[in-house]
C-alpha cells in the first residue's frame, strides 16, 4: 500500500506539471497563433527555403547567408517544412514543438529531483513553477529554440554528474552545442566539474566530442559561407545591436541582474540562504561533502550563462530569454539546499514558500509575457484584427503580402525588398529578395555595417523599400543619394513605402495607382494617421513622407 502511494505521488508530481505545460501550449497556440516575436519566422523561413531548394537563404530568391542563431532547431523546422505545412501551420507546429521540449525539460528536472531525493512537495512546487514561468509562455509563443537548449543543457548535466552515461552525455551535448552559437561557453561550464572530480578521461572524450562538433559545424560554415562564425554574430557588433561604449557597460551590467528580474524572489532566496548558512558551505567545501559537489553540479551552469551574458550585454526579446538555461539549474539548487539544510519543514513555512512559487511565476509573467498575454487577450475579445500593427510575423506578412501585389501589378517573375522586419515577409513570399536592413540576413551590412547601405543600395536597387524609427535613422537613409535620387512615396493596403520611379510610373501607367495630393485632406490622413505603421513612425519618417507633397495610391481595384 505504502508503496502505490509513493507511485502515485511520484506520478502526481509529474503529470500536474506536464499537464500544465501542455494546457500552456494549446492556449498559446489557439489564441496567439501567428501574432508572436517575428524573429521566431526568421528561422521558419530558412527551414522553408533549405527543403525547398536546398539554399540557405530568406526565401529562394535572397542571399545566402547564416542569418538565424541556431542549427538544430533550423535543421527541426526544415524537417517539417518538407511537408509544406501553411504559413499559420508552420508557426503553429514550430509552437507546439517548443512547448514539446518544454514538457520533455520538465521530465529531464523530474528525474534530477528523484536523484536528488527530493520529496513529493518540493518536487511539485518546483517543476509547477518552472512549467508556468512567464518566460516558457513567451518562447512557446514565439516558437524559438530555448527549450530545446535546456532539455540538451539538463540532459547533458545528469548524465555526467547524477546518472553517469558517457555516450548519452556525448548525444546531448552535441544537440546542445548545435541549439545555440553561445552555447559553446555554456559547455565548458557543465564539464568544468569534471576537473575539480579529477575525471580527466571523462572530460578528454567529452571536450574531444564538443571540439568534432564545432569543428564539423566550422568546416560547413566556411564551405557554405566564407565565414568562421554566423552572419548574425557580425551583425550584432552592429549598431542598433551594438552601442556606444558607455551604454554597452549600462547593458552588460543590466545583463547580470536579468536574471535576478525574470524571478527576484528565487535568487534573492538562493542568496539569502547561502549568506545564512555561509559556515555550513564553507564546511562543505572543505570536507568536499555532498552538500558541496552536488551544488557545485547544478550551480555550474547557472554560473556559465549569468557569466556569458553579462559579457555580451543584454539582448533583444523578452526579459529572461537568454537566461531560460538558468532557471532548472536554479530551482533545483533551492530544492536541494532545502532537502539538505531541512529547510521550510512546517506548515507556515510550506505556505509561504507556495505563496512565493505563485508569486514568482506572476511577477515572471509580468515581465516577460506581456506582449502574447495581451495578443491572446486580443483574441479572447475578437479584436486580434483590430490590434496595432506590432513586431509579429503575421503583421509582415500582409507587409510581404502587399510588396508580391506590386509585383504582380506590374509584371515581374521577382522583386527587392529593403526592410527590416523580415521573418513574417519571408515565411509567406517565396518571389520576394529581401535585403535585410535589420542586418541579421545580409553579408555586406553585417560585416561592414550602415555605412556600406549607399553602396548596397547603388549596386542592386530594391524595387521596394520600407523603414521606419531607429531602421530609418541610425543608417540616415533618408540622407542617401540612392535613396533621394531613385524612389517615391507609395501606399498600398494602407502600409507607408517607397518604390523606385520606374516602379511607380508602370503602376501609373498601367493604371493600379493615382497621384494622391496632400492638399486633399482625405490624403493627408492616411499618410500621417491610417496608415498601418502610424504608432512606429517617427516626426523624421513623416517628414521624409510628406516632403514630396503628394504618394502614390495604389487602389485597391
Amino acid at each position: 500500500m505504502n508503496r502505490e502511494i509513493r507511485n502515485l505521488n511520484t506520478k502526481i508530481a509529474i503529470a500536474v506539471p506536464i499537464a500544465m505545460q501542455v494546457a500552456i501550449t494549446m492556449a498559446v497556440v489557439l489564441l496567439v497563433g501567428t501574432r508572436g516575436w517575428d524573429d521566431g519566422a526568421i528561422t521558419l523561413a530558412y527551414s522553408k527555403t533549405f527543403a525547398a531548394t536546398g539554399r540557405i537563404a530568406l526565401t529562394p530568391l535572397s542571399e545566402q547567408v547564416e542569418g538565424f542563431s541556431t542549427i538544430a532547431w533550423f535543421l527541426i523546422n526544415s524537417f517539417v517544412a518538407l511537408f509544406q505545412p501553411s504559413f499559420a501551420t508552420a508557426i503553429a507546429v514550430a509552437q507546439g514543438m517548443t512547448g514539446l521540449f518544454f514538457c520533455l525539460s520538465i521530465l529531464q528536472i523530474w528525474l534530477l529531483t528523484k536523484d536528488l531525493k527530493l520529496d513529493k512537495f518540493a518536487s511539485t512546487l518546483l517543476l509547477s513553477t518552472y512549467a508556468a514561468l512567464g518566460m516558457s509562455l513567451s518562447e512557446i509563443a514565439n516558437g524559438m529554440e530555448m527549450p530545446l537548449l535546456c532539455f540538451t543543457g539538463v540532459g547533458v548535466v545528469r548524465n555526467l554528474y547524477f546518472r553517469p552515461n558517457l555516450l548519452q552525455a556525448a548525444a546531448f551535448g552535441s544537440v546542445f552545442l548545435l541549439t545555440r552559437f553561445e552555447a559553446l561557453v555554456y559547455y565548458a561550464f557543465i564539464l568544468a566539474p569534471l576537473l575539480y572530480e579529477r575525471r580527466t578521461k571523462d572530460f578528454v572524450i567529452l571536450a574531444l566530442t564538443g571540439t568534432a562538433v564545432l569543428g564539423g559545424t566550422e568546416a560547413l560554415r566556411l564551405w557554405l559561407f566564407s565565414d568562421w562564425v554566423p552572419n548574425t554574430i557580425y551583425a550584432k557588433m552592429q549598431p542598433p545591436y551594438h552601442e556606444d561604449n558607455l551604454r554597452e557597460l549600462v547593458k552588460k551590467v543590466s545583463a547580470a541582474f536579468e536574471v535576478v528580474r525574470a524571478m527576484p524572489l528565487l535568487f534573492s532566496s538562493i542568496a539569502i540562504i547561502a549568506y545564512l548558512h555561509f559556515a555550513c558551505f564553507l564546511d562543505a567545501f572543505n570536507q568536499r561533502t555532498e552538500l558541496f559537489t552536488k551544488s557545485l553540479y547544478l550551480f555550474a551552469p547557472m554560473f556559465g550563462v549569468i557569466a556569458f551574458n553579462s559579457a555580451i550585454g543584454t539582448n533583444w526579446g523578452y526579459v529572461g530569454r537568454m537566461q531560460t538555461l538558468a532557471f532548472p539549474f536554479a530551482l533545483l539548487l533551492l530544492g536541494f539546499w532545502s532537502k539538505k539544510l531541512e529547510l521550510f519543514r512546517s506548515e507556515l513555512q510550506r505556505s509561504y514558500v507556495l505563496i512565493a512559487a505563485i508569486v514568482t511565476v506572476v511577477v515572471s509573467w509580468w515581465s516577460s509575457a506581456k506582449p502574447p498575454l495581451s495578443q491572446a487577450y486580443l483574441t479572447i475579445r475578437s479584436q486580434a484584427q483590430s490590434a496595432p500593427f506590432g513586431v509579429t510575423p503575421a503583421s509582415y506578412r500582409l507587409t510581404g503580402l502587399a510588396v508580391d501585389r506590386i509585383r504582380e501589378l506590374t509584371g515581374r517573375a521577382s522583386i527587392s525588398f529593403l526592410t527590416p522586419d523580415v521573418g513574417g515577409v519571408g515565411l509567406c513570399c517565396s518571389r520576394v529578395r529581401i535585403v535585410d536592413l535589420g542586418l541579421l540576413a545580409n553579408r555586406i551590412l553585417a560585416h561592414q555595417g550602415y555605412g556600406a547601405l549607399d553602396d548596397v543600395i547603388s549596386t542592386e536597387p530594391p524595387e521596394v523599400i520600407e523603414a521606419h524609427e531607429m531602421w530609418a535613422e541610425i543608417p540616415m537613409l533618408y540622407k542617401l543619394a540612392s535613396f533621394t535620387r531613385s524612389y517615391e512615396p507609395l501606399i498600398i493596403d494602407n502600409i507607408r513605402m517607397y518604390v523606385r520611379r520606374d516602379v511607380a510610373k508602370e503602376l501609373l501607367v498601367g493604371g493600379f495607382a493615382v497621384t494622391c495630393s496632400l492638399e486633399d485632406n482625405d490624403c493627408r490622413s492616411r499618410a500621417l494617421i491610417e496608415h498601418r505603421y502610424a504608432l512606429y513612425s517617427t516626426k523624421d519618417d513623416d517628414f521624409e513622407f510628406l516632403k514630396s507633397g503628394y504618394f502614390f495610391d495604389v487602389t485597391s481595384r
